[in-house]
């Protein structure tokens, strides 16, 4: 993340069953949990403000079955200078 970024999404996808999503800062704090995005659905994820620069890390949690194949979509917002 970036001196500009405000906030960033994380989107889990292709799992069989909802799983738990982790934001840890910079310093390895964890600063958000997400699981499923709509009841019923498997698609998991959070939405977190974010307040310093640096490498963010993602957990996928309780991630189903040794096979399973799973996407992971991240988006920021970025403020215009």
């Amino acid at each position: 993340m970036g001196s500009l970024d405000r906030d960033v999404s994380v989107v889990v996808a292709g799992s069989t069953a909802p799983v738990t999503v982790n934001l840890l800062d910079p310093s390895g704090n964890l600063i958000a949990t997400g699981e499923a995005l709509i009841a019923g659905l498997t698609v998991s994820g959070l939405d977190k403000p974010v307040s310093a620069p640096g490498i963010y890390k993602v957990q996928v949690v309780n991630v189903p079955g040794a096979f399973s194949t799973i996407e992971i979509s991240i988006a920021r917002t970025v403020q215009n200078q």
